[in-house]
């Protein structure tokens, strides 16, 4: 049988993530009989094994399973070029890497300028794991380029400060994804004796403001914390709290200044529950 995550890959591909593909792979000589295979396939998605090795004159089917490997390579290789501006997520996990090449090549001064870009895109977005990532290249320049020890001791205790701070947040921002997730599987899979438990024990959380949303609360933190209420209300039976949730959620959606929020899976889940609540009231 043909490698059934690579037809799953090919078929999840926009046309112009196939073009930008093809038109980037073909440049490479050596991808020749790579892009003969995605075209095939993408073609007859049904292809047996044996037609797929006759169709590409393939020797053996451990020479199969090999091209398919480096098929499925080629194809997030370019995907990863196509999407490198799609979010600020992938924008700074790029910014990274590149910060790590410089610091490897001792180019400090190029890679302060872009630790600098970097901080100022997750600061933005409330990224905490990329901060920390960010905060710890900044500690490794302040050790290499550090020229004044006072001066150098006391930006070093500013990044420690720093990570502390994310830490605590971060540790409330899984907190709260947790929770969230775990009353989204339990009403998924119908598990009504463990559901109520569960909901007595957030009836607690919730009369003690656990899930009350604050100033200092991120982007992320209002995510997981209106779709928790919203499930929540939901699960009780309460549809007029639970649409005002939806509602709120979209507003926060809507406000926020992400790139390309309102083509992402968190929007058109919010947008399909709240269209769903307005009907069932």
């Amino acid at each position: 049988m043909v490698n059934h995550q690579l037809i799953q890959l090919i078929s999840s591909l926009t046309k112009s993530e196939k073009r930008y593909f093809k038109v980037n792979a073909s440049i490479v000589k050596t991808n020749k009989m790579l892009l003969r295979m995605f075209d095939v396939i993408e073609k007859n998605k049904d292809l047996s094994e044996s037609e797929l090795l006759k169709q590409l004159k393939i020797p053996s089917k451990s020479n199969l399973a090999v091209m398919e490997s480096r098929l499925q390579a080629l194809i997030l290789k370019h995907l990863r070029g196509f999407h490198s501006n799609s979010s600020q997520e992938i924008e700074l996990h790029h910014l990274l890497v590149e910060i790590e090449i410089l610091y490897t090549k001792r180019l400090f001064k190029n890679c302060a300028k872009q630790i600098l870009k970097a901080k100022k895109i997750a600061i933005s977005c409330d990224n905490h794991l990329i901060l920390l990532g960010i905060l710890k290249w900044e500690s490794y320049i302040e050790k290499e380029q550090g020229k004044y020890l006072l001066q150098s001791q006391n930006k070093l205790k500013e990044i420690l400060n720093d990570e502390t701070q994310l830490l605590t947040d971060y540790t409330k921002l899984i907190e709260y994804k947790y929770h969230t997730f775990n009353l989204l599987l339990l009403s998924k899979n119908k598990v009504v004796a463990q559901l109520h438990k569960e909901i007595e024990f957030y009836d607690k959380l919730v009369n003690d403001g656990f899930f009350e949303i604050k100033t200092n609360h991120t982007f992320e933190d209002k995510l997981y914390l209106l779709n928790f209420k919203g499930m929540y209300f939901m699960s009780k039976g309460d549809l007029s709290s639970c649409l005002s949730i939806y509602h709120k959620l979209m507003l926060e959606i809507e406000s926020s200044n992400k790139k390309n929020i309102l083509q992402s899976n968190e929007y058109f889940l919010a947008l399909n529950n709240l269209l769903l609540l307005e009907v069932l009231n």
